[in-house]
């Protein structure tokens, strides 16, 4: 889990609150393009991505994590 170093509830700074973290293990996909990643692997890539973000309405907080952010 990543650490949390800041939280900024100022509005006027950025235009809504924002909060500064560490990184997270794990590869950061930048570009939705996945430049430099084979077809073949972006076929199995982007039907994971769209089922992880689909299951995180029904997903308990604590079962992955995220009552331990903030």
């Amino acid at each position: 889990m990543p650490k949390t170093y800041g939280l900024c509830e100022d509005t006027d700074v950025i235009g809504s609150m924002f909060f500064v973290m560490g990184l997270a293990d794990g590869r950061s996909l930048w570009n939705g393009a996945l430049p430099g990643i084979a077809k073949v692997d972006c076929r199995a890539m982007y039907p994971a991505m769209i089922a992880t973000i689909a299951d995180l309405p029904t997903t308990a907080p604590a079962t992955i994590g995220l009552d331990r952010v903030g």
